[in-house]
């Protein structure tokens, strides 16, 4: 069965024109939920982001206010090259139960990033 991932919760960034400043370079995997809100950042069930980035490092930087983005939060296949429900960060739902999406084999960064779902 093929899995239908929404255009906007992933892009490939790169370190170059508005970007320049970023860290590092790779696949942003975003988490949006249209009933969070961007004021709430407990991650729990009840009170979350409407809009997180899946950091690639799993320690949620962003929202316990520890920095801006370090050279960890992107998936590249120099560092953490797969998304999932049994990786860290997961895919899994607020609730915690398994979202099935699967993505792995994410390459290096490039003009282009290739990946593989299922």
């Amino acid at each position: 069965m093929a899995q239908e991932i929404p255009p906007d919760s992933m892009t490939l960034r790169q370190r170059t024109g508005s970007d320049a400043a970023l860290p590092d370079a790779g696949l942003a995997i975003w988490h949006v939920d249209e009933l969070g809100n961007n004021s709430n950042e407990q991650m729990t069930s009840d009170s979350h982001y409407e809009c997180s980035l899946e950091q690639a490092d799993g320690r949620f930087d962003f929202e316990r206010g520890a920095h801006g983005g370090d050279d960890k939060d992107l998936h590249h296949s120099q560092g953490n090259d797969a998304f999932g429900d049994t990786t860290n960060p997961s895919s899994k739902w607020w609730d915690g139960t398994p979202s099935g999406l699967a993505i792995h084999g994410i390459g290096p960064s490039g003009a282009t990033i290739d990946f593989k779902v299922g």
